[in-house]
Order: structure tokens, then C-alpha cells, then sequence
């Protein structure tokens, strides 16, 4: 599925939260490209009414 297929199915993101360039450049290596693109297009937050989160790892 891709980035947009996802928003279109799920919605935009809810109390989405651009991430830094610092925080893209720290997930390079740790998680897929795709996902890292993502974060940076449409952010972090919740969708589908709270059925999926999206954060970065800078959290763990």
C-alpha cells in the first residue's frame, strides 16, 4: 500500500506533528525509507480513529 492509498483509506493524520530534519536524518538506517517519506509528508499522529500510531523511534 502505499503512502497515499493509506491516507486516502485511513485519513489524514489527527493531531499530527511535523517531524525536525534532525529527526528524519536520525531514522535514516533504522527504518524503511518509505515509512521515513511518509513522516516527513504527512507527519506523525493517529488515523483510523486511533487504530494506527505512527511515532519515531526517538521515543523508545
Amino acid at each position: 500500500m502505499t503512502a497515499a492509498e493509506f491516507v486516502e483509506t485511513r485519513g489524514k493524520p489527527h493531531e499530527a506533528r511535523q517531524i525536525s530534519e534532525a529527526e528524519a536524518k536520525s531514522a535514516l538506517g533504522r527504518v524503511p525509507e518509505d515509512l521515513r517519506e511518509f513522516w516527513m509528508q504527512y507527519g506523525v499522529g493517529y488515523y483510523a480513529n486511533r487504530n494506527y500510531w505512527l511515532c519515531t523511534p526517538a521515543l523508545f
